[in-house]
């Protein structure tokens, strides 16, 4: 019996997981900070609609501080007239404009920014987002780059050696030796509920 598995590297490691987990792969999304998150979630992406959190592979297995996100880009709305659904050209520049923005809420609320707060987002340079789903849950894991599907007989699996400290002894299943070394089996389920 054979296993597939997508494989991806971070920080020159090789790793794989099991195909039947992942639903896609993206490039470069535009991912959105949330407050209090633990540092090893990046934030959210929108994939066709569907709200996603990101997980930064790299920090949540403690293994590197490559910086995935470009500096923070703050995204700043000053005309929302784009929000209305049909914007009356009967309405004077002014009287429109106090329509979109009331005079009692502009400027109040955190930071004088008005009512609607800047929206901190960040774009990723490089890399990719590996989309995995598993017990009902979506999550993205951020990586450097992907490699091809590859498929290993279940004889040649090897668990982690008992030395294998930390993070990593978590959440790696195992591996699969290569002619050059090893593919590092990341488990789903415990890289996604890692704590």
């Amino acid at each position: 019996m054979s296993e597939q598995f997508c494989t991806f590297w971070l920080n020159n490691i090789y790793f794989g997981i099991n195909v039947q987990h992942v639903q896609e792969v993206i490039r470069s999304q535009v991912i959105t900070r949330v407050p209090l998150a633990p540092p090893d979630v990046c934030g959210l992406i929108n994939l066709r609609g569907q709200i996603i959190p990101v997980i930064d592979l790299q920090k949540r297995l403690n293994i590197g501080t490559q910086e995935h996100l470009s500096d923070s880009q703050l995204k700043h709305e000053s005309d929302f007239s784009r929000y209305l659904a049909d914007p009356s050209p009967n309405l004077s520049p002014g009287r429109r404009e106090a329509l979109i923005s009331p005079p009692s809420l502009v400027g109040k609320g955190a930071g004088g920014l008005g009512f609607l707060h800047d929206v901190k987002t960040q774009k990723h340079e490089s890399g990719f987002n590996i989309v995995v789903y598993f017990d009902n849950e979506v999550v993205s894991l951020l990586v450097d780059d992907v490699g091809d599907v590859l498929e290993f007989s279940e004889n040649t699996f090897q668990l982690p050696p008992a030395t294998l400290k930390g993070r990593m002894r978590q959440v790696l299943a195992g591996a699969y030796p290569l002619s050059e070394g090893f593919l590092l089996v990341v488990d789903t389920e415990k890289i996604l509920n890692i704590k």
